[in-house]
Formats: C-alpha cells, sequence, structure tokens
C-alpha cells in the first residue's frame, strides 16, 4: 500500500501538510497553556490556513457536541475551501500503557482522508513542557466531503 502522497498533487500536499502543522501547534500551545484543550478546528484555501469557530452558548461543552459543531462550520464553508482539520485530545494504548496523544483528522476535497495521532507528555520543572512521541496515520472517515 503506497502513501496518501503518491496519489496527490503538491498543493494537495501543501494544504494536508500546512494544515496539520498548524492544528498540532495550536493544541500544543493550547496544552502548555492550559494542560488541555477543547477541540479546534482549521480550514486551508491554498496558501490560507484560517482557524474555524464553533460556540453554542454552553461554557463547558461535550467535546463531541463541540467535534459536531466545528463539522457543521467546516461543512458550510466546503466550497469556498480545499482542506480540513479537526484536531482533539485522546488517549491512547501503545506496548500496553496509555498516553494522552493530539488526534487531527483530515480531509481533502480531492478525496483524502486520514488521521494523524501524535502522543505527548509533559515535563520540565512545573510540567508546562509538552515533548511529542511519533506521529502515526490510521484510517479516518470523510466529514466533510462525502
Amino acid at each position: 500500500m503506497g502513501s496518501w502522497r503518491d496519489s496527490a498533487s503538491k498543493t494537495t500536499q501543501k494544504e494536508l501538510d500546512g494544515l496539520f502543522d498548524f492544528q498540532l501547534k495550536a493544541a500544543v500551545s493550547l496544552l502548555q497553556k492550559n494542560k488541555e484543550f477543547y477541540p479546534i478546528a482549521a480550514s486551508a484555501a491554498g496558501k490560507d490556513v484560517s482557524p474555524v469557530a464553533f460556540y453554542d452558548g454552553n461554557e463547558y461543552p461535550e467535546s463531541l457536541a463541540v467535534i459536531d459543531g466545528l463539522k457543521k462550520a467546516l461543512k458550510a464553508q466546503k466550497h469556498t475551501i480545499n482542506a480540513a482539520a479537526i484536531a482533539f485530545d485522546v488517549l491512547v494504548s501503545q506496548n500496553g500503557k496509555k498516553s494522552n496523544a493530539v488526534c487531527v483528522d483530515l480531509e481533502h476535497k480531492d478525496g483524502i482522508c486520514f488521521r494523524l495521532v501524535t502522543p505527548y507528555e509533559f515535563g520540565g520543572l512545573f510540567k508546562k513542557r509538552v515533548t511529542l512521541g511519533k506521529t502515526q496515520m490510521q484510517k479516518c472517515e470523510k466529514f466533510i466531503w462525502r
């Protein structure tokens, strides 16, 4: 099985790479500041990457509700964007050990969709430094262009 890059144009690769980088950096920044983060989203159209917001009036919403709202917001933009990403915090098991991870679902209008999962841990004197582990790719269901 080949890489998703084998079938993607250079533009598509750049948009998805840019979105992942944007989402991972935003998640790490929120983790360093708050030790947690609500799901976040972003879209890409060419070189432009833009955060996508959703607020349902609930001060402490459930993460699944936030993800659903972000998907709706992204779907509303699907005719003006090329790619979309949603990042959220998950718990993964690696070698029998549980670890927190940043999960980023990425989708492109060209039909490419995948999930990147990057484990992390807190370190440093005040446990504010976020150290990232190895990113792994997984399958993902399309959430914008079905």
